[in-house]
């Protein structure tokens, strides 16, 4: 009766170590999967401005540097918040 326990005992651990392996691959598949969602729209919209260089033209113009940073940064803001990496400007009117 004492070798059923023991046996029983072996089989729980050993399911329970089977069960944490499944976990952590599915962790690693999850972050995977984000990191190739990233990359592909990274790719995407290299793509777009790759494809939409062909249509502008260089022209010397004056513009509001805060104007365009802030505009940047509404840009990026939605996407770094989704890789979890925070971003902030300061920037002091003269």
């Amino acid at each position: 009766m004492l070798e059923t326990t023991d046996n029983n005992a072996d089989l729980k651990t050993k399911i329970i170590n089977i069960f944490k392996v499944i976990h952590k691959c599915g962790k690693k598949m999850k972050t995977a999967a984000k990191f190739i969602d990233f990359f592909i729209h990274d790719v995407l919209d290299y793509s777009i401005l790759n494809n939409q260089t062909n249509n502008f033209s260089k022209k010397k113009e004056y513009f509001n540097i805060k104007e365009a940073i802030e505009t940047v940064f509404e840009m990026v803001e939605d996407k770094s918040e989704m890789k979890k990496i925070k971003i902030c400007t300061k920037i002091e009117d003269p």
